[in-house]
C-alpha cells in the first residue's frame, strides 16, 4: 500500500541525492541542492519513478548529451511544500505528474495540443533534468492528485498508460475491430489491455522476446507472433491476406514500420508510438499508396491523465504486473542496465525513493 503519511519539507538550503547521467551507461549518484519553487510551483518529493525507452536512447543509445542529465519522466510522488499562489493542493497530497511543462500561449497550446509545443520543457529531456532525484519542482497544473488504492509506482505508470490512450485516440479503433501491436515493453503492454478494453476482436501481437509475447498473451492479446518467424506474413495468413484495422507500433527499430504497414489492412490506420535509435526508416512508397494507409505518429500525449485515472480505478487497466523490477536511487545504474538488457524478464523498472 502507498504510505500517505505526512513526512515535513526538507530545510531550507538542504541537498538531495541525485542520480545523474554523465555519458554512455555513466549514471553517478551525487549531491545537489533540493530546488526552489516559485509562487505558483509545488516542490515534490519523488517518491517512484519508471524507466521508459525514451531515457534508454539517453543512457544506451548513444544520445549526445550537452552536459549531465537526470532522467527520469515517469513519476509520482508527495507535495512537500507550495509556493504562495497555490490553491486546492495540499502540503502531503499524493500526485502523479505530466513531465511537459509547455508555455500555454503558443498556437499548440492555444488549439488544446500542448503536447506539440515547441518551447515545452520537458523533465529529462535536455537540458531539463528529471526526476531520478529526492525533490523536484513543478507547475500545480502538472500534478494529479493520486486515489487512496493508487500506490506511487502506479502513479509513474499513468505517464505511459497516457501515451498508449493517446495512442488509441489516433487509432479511432471502433468496437469489433481488429488490431495488432509491434513492440511488448511496458506501452506495447498498455496498448494491447486498452484494445481489449474498447472492444478490440482479434489482437495480434509482435516481439522478439518469448517473455514478452508472454506477457502480451497475459495483457490480452489473441497470439503472439514471434518476428524471426515472418510476422507479418504469419498475420496475413491468419486473416486470410486482409490484414487488421489498425496497427500500433510501439517497438523501437527502424525496420517496424514498414511492418506495420504491411500488417494494416487496405484503408487501414498505422500509429507510430516508438522511437527509432537512429533517427529514420524507410517505407514502400508502393504499398503505402497502394493501401491509402493513414500513417500518424504520436508526439507525447495530453489533457488525458484524468481518463488513466478512472480506468485503472475501475479495474479496466492494471498496472502493478508490469512492474518487475524495483531499486532503490543508489542502484539506478543497475536498474538501468537491467532494463537496457531486458535481463532477467524485465518489464518495467522502477526506482523507488522511500523517505
Amino acid at each position: 500500500m502507498t504510505d500517505r503519511s505526512y513526512h515535513p519539507p526538507p530545510a531550507q538550503g538542504a541537498t538531495q541525492r541525485a542520480a545523474v547521467l554523465y555519458g554512455h551507461r555513466d549514471i553517478r549518484l551525487e549531491q545537489r541542492a533540493v530546488p526552489a519553487i516559485g509562487p505558483d510551483e509545488v516542490l515534490l518529493r519523488v517518491r517512484a519513478c519508471t524507466i521508459c525507452g525514451s531515457d534508454l536512447h539517453y543512457y544506451d543509445h548513444g544520445m549526445r548529451l550537452a552536459g549531465p542529465l537526470v532522467l527520469g519522466h515517469e513519476f509520482a510522488g508527495e507535495v512537500v511544500r507550495v509556493g504562495a499562489t497555490v490553491h486546492g493542493l495540499a502540503e502531503g497530497t499524493a500526485v502523479a505528474a505530466e513531465p511537459g511543462i509547455s508555455c500555454g500561449v503558443c498556437e499548440q497550446c492555444q488549439h488544446g495540443y500542448p503536447n506539440l509545443c515547441p518551447h515545452v520543457r520537458f523533465c529529462s529531456s535536455p537540458p531539463v533534468d528529471g526526476a531520478l532525484q529526492e525533490y523536484i519542482a513543478l507547475p500545480v497544473h502538472a500534478l494529479f492528485p493520486l486515489p487512496p488504492d493508487l500506490s506511487f509506482v502506479d502513479g509513474a505508470l499513468l505517464e505511459p498508460l497516457c501515451i498508449a490512450i493517446k495512442a488509441l485516440d489516433f487509432g479511432k479503433l471502433r468496437v469489433g475491430e481488429t488490431a495488432a501491436v509491434i513492440g511488448c515493453g511496458g506501452i506495447g503492454l498498455l496498448t494491447i489491455q486498452l484494445l481489449r478494453a474498447a472492444g478490440a476482436t482479434e489482437i495480434y501481437a509482435s516481439d522478439p522476446l518469448a517473455y514478452r509475447r508472454e506477457a502480451a498473451l497475459r495483457a490480452g492479446a489473441t497470439v503472439a507472433l514471434d518476428p524471426a518467424e515472418r510476422a507479418a506474413a504469419d498475420l496475413a495468413a491468419r486473416t486470410h491476406g486482409r490484414g487488421v484495422d489498425v496497427v500500433f507500433d510501439a517497438a523501437t527499430s527502424s525496420f517496424t514500420p514498414a511492418q506495420a504497414v504491411e500488417m494494416a489492412r487496405i484503408g487501414g490506420r498505422v500509429v507510430l508510438i516508438g522511437i527509432q535509435p537512429d533517427d529514420h526508416f524507410e517505407l514502400r512508397a508502393s504499398m503505402l499508396r497502394r493501401k491509402a494507409v493513414t500513417l500518424v505518429p504520436l508526439r507525447r500525449a495530453a489533457l488525458v491523465y484524468p481518463r488513466a485515472i478512472a480506468l485503472v480505478q475501475r479495474g479496466l487497466i492494471q498496472l502493478d504486473w508490469l512492474v518487475t523490477h524495483r531499486f532503490p536511487l543508489e542502484e539506478a545504474n543497475r536498474a538501468f542496465a537491467t532494463a537496457a538488457g531486458y535481463a532477467d524478464g524485465v518489464l518495467r523498472a522502477a526506482i523507488e525513493l522511500p523517505v
